[in-house]
């Protein structure tokens, strides 16, 4: 999810925590300590300052694993209780330390990006595909909540609980409609072979974004509710083929992280004159459906060639963006 939420949600624990909901020392420390943890996994993205490449390979990586969450959790609480002795203060940071990366984990998880939940023992992305990574319905519903703790003192207690429902329901009920929708949507169509898969769009659970690939083409589409009205866009994207770059002098170990990286590859070849100019590479996980004037798709590489078809350079972003080979 984007920060936006992350704060919000480590903001709810603090106010769980601050009114002894769970029958926990409501003291600023302990508070602090759930704040902290809660957005502590995206000191990741430090990576980007060694590049692109470091960033897709490390974030979402190692800090977002449950079990750098149980590590890192038993050296802050071992390191925090130094100067403690009651041994409970030590298992109560522990508790609330590992909660909030958790929670953390969770809420990306639910996205399309991918968060390697099991390193060391895999770099694979697990992913839900339940909502669009800036979901302004979940992050205004819990926002509202949150500050109605402190509008409506009286019921401040049972908002808390509601904010912390919050950040699970509405996730879960979003995974159950896409589970239902693919199956209506696949089932609608059983004699093509072809199958439709949803991905989560800006407004979900109201509109979905659809992938169909058919041989070496990809169809994207948009699926609104409650219309049950489905309409793909006018374009289409070829596969990406790695064979059809053998033939140029590219970047064999940054290519290799791209395609681990992707999911649903694309290629576009840009040619001038008969001759290739541009060849662009993306993921259709970051297309988003609604904003159809946007010219480049993020997360894209491009590659630029010179007029004897060698490689340049590669681009991030855009033709005109940094230069990151």
């Amino acid at each position: 999810m984007d920060n936006l939420t992350h704060l919000v949600t480590g903001g709810i624990g603090y106010r769980l925590i601050k009114l002894e909901t769970f029958k926990i020392d409501g003291s600023t420390k302990y508070a602090l300590i759930f704040l902290i943890a809660s957005l502590f996994p995206d000191v990741d993205s430090i990576a980007r300052l060694w590049g692109i490449e470091a960033y897709i390979i490390h974030h979402r990586g190692m800090t977002h694993s449950v079990l750098f969450a149980v590590i890192f959790s038993m050296l802050v609480s071992f390191i925090l209780s130094l100067s403690k002795e009651k041994t409970s203060f030590k298992g109560k940071v522990f508790i609330l330390f590992f909660l909030g990366m958790t929670i953390h984990i969770f809420m990306d998880i639910i996205t399309s990006y991918g968060t390697q939940i099991l390193w060391p023992i895999t770099n694979y992305r697990f992913r839900l595909d339940w909502l669009f990574i800036v979901d302004p319905i979940y992050t205004l519903v819990l926002l509202i909540l949150f500050l109605a703790t402190f509008m409506f003192k009286e019921h401040k207690k049972k908002l808390a609980l509601l904010s912390l429902s919050w950040i699970f329901f509405y996730p879960i009920l979003c995974g159950a409609l896409k589970e239902g929708y693919t199956y209506w949507l696949n089932s609608k169509t059983l004699a093509n072979p072809v199958k439709v898969e949803l991905l989560p769009d800006f407004l979900t659970p109201f509109r979905w974004k659809i992938i169909k690939r058919e041989q070496k083409i990809y169809h994207v589409g948009q699926l609104k509710i409650p219309e049950g009205e489905l309409v793909f866009l006018d374009k289409t994207f070829d596969v990406f083929e790695p064979a059809k770059l053998e033939n140029f002098d590219m970047p064999k170990d940054f290519m290799k992280t791209y395609l681990w990286f992707a999911v649903y590859p694309y290629q576009r070849i840009h040619e001038e004159n008969g001759k290739i100019k541009i060849v662009e590479i993306g993921d259709l996980r970051f297309l988003s459906t609604w904003n159809k004037a946007r010219k480049h798709i993020p997360f894209s590489i491009f590659v630029m060639f010179d007029n004897h078809q060698k490689p340049l350079s590669i681009r991030y972003g855009s033709p005109s963006g940094p230069v990151i080979y």
